[in-house]
Formats: C-alpha cells, sequence, structure tokens
C-alpha cells in the first residue's frame, strides 16, 4: 500500500521531456541571441502551479525573440527562491537563433 502511494505521487510530479535544441539544417543562418524565462509556484511543496511546462515556455520565449526557427548553443539555467508558502522555481534559456536557408552564415552545406 505505501509503494503504491509513493510511486502515485511520484508520477503525479513528473512533467513532459521536451525536446530544447532541435538538429539545425544543412545549410542554415544565425539570427541573434534570445532570451528566455518561466516560472512556476509549488505552493505548500506539494500544489505544483505552472511548474510542469516552464521550460518549454522558456525556450518558445527565447525562439520568439530570435526570430528563428530553433536555437543553437543553449544554455538552460535553473533557479529557486524560498516563499513563505511554498518555493518559487525558474527555468532561463539563451541560445542562438538560426533559420534555414543561405549557408553562407553559420554551417557550410554538405557535399553530396
Amino acid at each position: 500500500m505505501t509503494l503504491v502511494a509513493l510511486v502515485t505521487a511520484g508520477a503525479a510530479c513528473t512533467g513532459p521531456q521536451i525536446k530544447i535544441a532541435p538538429q539545425p539544417p544543412a545549410e542554415y543562418r544565425t539570427t541573434t541571441i534570445g532570451h528566455g524565462s518561466a516560472c512556476g509556484f509549488n505552493l505548500f511543496g506539494v500544489i505544483p502551479i505552472a511548474v510542469n511546462g516552464r521550460a518549454q515556455r522558456a525556450y518558445d520565449e527565447a525562439l520568439r525573440t530570435t526570430g528563428g526557427m530553433g536555437l543553437l548553443d543553449v544554455k538552460v539555467t535553473e533557479r529557486w527562491y524560498y516563499a513563505v508558502v511554498g518555493n518559487i522555481y525558474c527555468t532561463d534559456i539563451e541560445g542562438l537563433g538560426f533559420t534555414g536557408g543561405n549557408a553562407s552564415v553559420g554551417r557550410p552545406a554538405r557535399n553530396s
């Protein structure tokens, strides 16, 4: 009974796995460095509020600021803060944006 309760509690506190940085195409152009941040709150240490999707939200924000289709050289930073009734968890993502197209900037096209 105790094992079932522990497994259930552990499974209830997991978030989805996300693919942070897709592989760039054979030819791409870099855009600019993007930054994104997202936070969530864990009320009383057991009730997650916007905690599970914060990595995806931070990635989407960073991607939006670059105007690209993906990020290169991704840096992920986690931070947390204590609040009286719980903890605040934040994820920061920084990366260099890229778009498909001219290979003059970025990695050269592969020879066939």
